[in-house]
């Protein structure tokens, strides 16, 4: 039977709010999986046209029971996530199994072809389970992060002379 203080974790979750729950689904909850995104950084920030980026994303098991590793991190850049099943733009990576409390590290390159057109500085969403899998969680307000900012460095361009000619054109005639 859980105690209070894991009831009282499960309400700030927000789980349960609502419903009486029996004995059974409250140690069903208990062994949830929870993955959540804890840590996201991106290197470089600013990049020149047609460069891509990395990023590096820290996903942790925050709950009581093992993640199976049927998850997916989704990458949109510059794109509205529009729900489950959303097709994040940027590609996806697998998140493999996780134990209760572990967590992993996954390197997330992004091509420079996402980053020619469209607004300055590029925004970047990352979603953990955007498709919504079956798998159920703890809680799914931690699955996403950003927006990131990407800049695009456009190249400094100085004109140091300028040679005009014929030094003095003709007017043309009428």
């Amino acid at each position: 039977m859980p105690d209070e203080r894991d009831a009282s974790a499960l309400g700030r979750e927000g789980v349960g709010r609502g419903r009486v729950w029996t004995a059974r689904e409250l140690m069903d909850l208990m062994t949830l999986s929870d993955l959540a995104i804890e840590t996201v950084t991106v290197s470089p920030t600013s990049i020149a046209h047609g460069e891509g980026v990395t990023f590096t994303v820290r996903v942790a098991n925050r709950g009581d029971g093992d993640a199976d590793g049927s998850s997916q991190l989704g990458v949109f850049v510059d794109q509205a996530f529009a729900g489950c099943n959303s097709v994040p733009n940027a590609g996806w990576t697998a998140v493999g199994a996780l134990a209760a409390s572990q967590s992993m590290t996954l390197t997330v390159p992004v091509a420079g072809e996402h980053f020619l057109a469209g607004a300055d500085p590029h925004e970047v969403m990352l979603f953990e389970n955007y498709y919504c899998s079956n798998r159920s969680e703890m809680s799914l307000d931690n699955n996403r992060h950003g927006p990131v900012q990407v800049s695009v460095k456009w190249p400094d361009v100085t004109v140091e002379s300028l040679t005009v000619s014929p030094a003095s054109p003709a007017a043309p005639s009428r």
